[in-house]
């Protein structure tokens, strides 16, 4: 995100690089289906917090074709082109020539497997077909709550769209969980609506240039508040069955996404996590396969160091090699990677 005068936001790309670290390890430790007692925590938090984010950057572009075209370029095309790539093409060539198993859909039933059953290879992917959907969810809620001009312009607009976005949430969060099945993230997308909402309104309504004019002094206490509230709701929320479940998600998940934004804004920028943050959605693009291809050392690490260790080592060799990735990334696919539009926008 950039200021008025055109000057990235430093401490976001900060953000986005904590939320891409939290998300590369989640699937690192999955390798070895390793669990620790901070899991609850994290979770809480890791998903909502690039919902949120995602939420900050939305603009309505005044006019439905001009918006599709925008997301279409930053996040249809690559989540096509890589799960193509690395879901469909290359797994069925390996499976064919070698008998290399991947444990999903395999031949033509592969080209929609990310619809049903919603299991593929590079499984990260996912969130940027569910943030598609969600935009262009939101981007109708937006219009119908602020009328055909799609400003803010009427005083009750507000209400209906966080109305809206929470009772999409409601139903989303329930759904899944009777149901127990996502059929093409439709569900999901609506569960995370109500944090793509806050981060909306969190930038809409001033927040970031608040949060701007905080020092360290003032932020301290506002992050240690929302690091307390966030930890409490979520090990409540896996301690024991409550009836409150849908709500200590939302204070959660919100709490924990303003939490790291603050963190952030606090230390504003470190090198290498501002710059995998700023790019990190070619890093969601390529962790699955790296993840894939670093398992069977992540299991020889385990047993000649320790589990920790290994999965350690497995998260930064994935963190490290974006810095060959990035730049190859950023020169020889730009269209396939964001940044740069596939169609024009215009």
């Amino acid at each position: 995100m950039r200021t008025e005068n055109g000057k990235r936001i430093e401490y976001l790309d900060l953000a986005k690089g904590l939320c891409i670290i939290l998300v590369v390890f989640y699937h690192a430790k999955g390798i070895l289906a390793r669990e620790y007692w901070f899991d609850p925590f994290l979770a809480s938090f890791r998903m909502p917090l690039y919902f949120f984010l995602s939420g900050l950057f939305f603009r309505d572009y005044g006019g439905f074709k001009r918006f599709f075209t925008k997301k279409t370029n930053r996040l249809l095309v690559p989540f096509l082109a890589f799960y193509l790539l690395t879901s469909v093409l290359l797994p069925n060539v390996m499976h064919r020539l070698w008998g290399i198993e991947f444990g999903t859909v395999m031949g033509l039933p592969s080209l929609w497997a990310f619809i049903w059953p919603g299991v593929f290879p590079n499984i990260p992917i996912w969130f940027l077909w569910s943030l598609f959907l969600m935009n262009l969810l939101f981007w109708w809620i937006h219009r119908a709550a602020n009328g055909k001009s799609g400003s803010q312009s009427k005083p009750y607009a507000v209400w209906i769209l966080i109305m809206a976005c929470l009772i999409c949430g409601f139903v989303g969060h329930e759904s899944l969980a009777i149901k127990g099945f996502d059929v093409a993230y439709v569900l999901g997308a609506l569960a995370s609506m109500p944090f793509f909402c806050v981060g909306y309104l969190f930038s809409s309504y001033n927040g970031l240039p608040i949060l701007n004019n905080l020092n360290k002094a003032t932020a301290f206490p506002i992050f240690c508040l929302l690091l307390g509230i966030c930890f409490t709701c979520s090990m409540y929320l896996s301690s024991a069955n409550v009836e409150v479940t849908y709500l200590l998600k939302l204070i959660s998940g919100t709490t924990g996404a303003l939490m790291i934004v603050t963190l952030a804004r606090m230390i504003v920028r470190i090198p290498f996590i501002s710059y995998i943050g700023r790019y990190s959605i070619i890093l969601l693009l390529t962790h699955g396969v790296l993840t894939r291809v670093l398992a069977p050392l992540c299991h020889s690490l385990a047993s000649t160091l320790n589990t920790d260790a290994a999965i350690l080592i497995v998260t930064l060799l994935i963190l490290l090699s974006q810095l060959i990735i990035i730049p190859l990334a950023r020169r020889y696919f730009p269209h396939i990677t964001a940044q740069k539009p596939l169609f024009p926008e215009s």
